[in-house]
């Protein structure tokens, strides 16, 4: 024997109709898009941030490596022949003075001829 259940009375102010169940699906929808999209968005600025931030230190190591190679490409006269720069240092007058109290032996003055 099947038991029969009883129908109860439901207001209309508290109904859930299709339409009410269509609205809010929809609204529901409508918020999982916006969302999305925001999150979508989201992705796209941080990609952007990213190649920015590489894009920077890509000039950064660029502009150093310059400066580097500019430091080292400055052109400087001292390597032009080192061996007569300083002979002629050695025996310029004035570069040094010898503070002694007796004459020097003979043999240190043969080196200098």
């Amino acid at each position: 024997m099947l038991k029969m259940i009883k129908p109860v009375f439901v207001r209309k102010s508290e109904r859930d109709t299709v339409a009410e169940r269509e609205r809010l699906e929809a609204k529901k929808e409508a918020l999982e898009e916006l969302a999305k999209r925001k999150m979508e968005m989201r992705k796209a600025e941080t990609k952007q941030l990213v190649v920015e931030k590489v894009r920077k230190d890509e000039e950064i190591e660029k502009n150093k490596l310059l400066e580097e190679a500019n430091i080292e490409d400055v052109e400087t006269d001292d390597e032009i022949n080192e061996v007569e720069e300083y002979e002629a240092w050695k025996f310029a007058p004035g570069c040094y003075t010898l503070a002694v109290s007796e004459p020097l032996p003979a043999a240190m003055y043969m080196h200098l001829s």
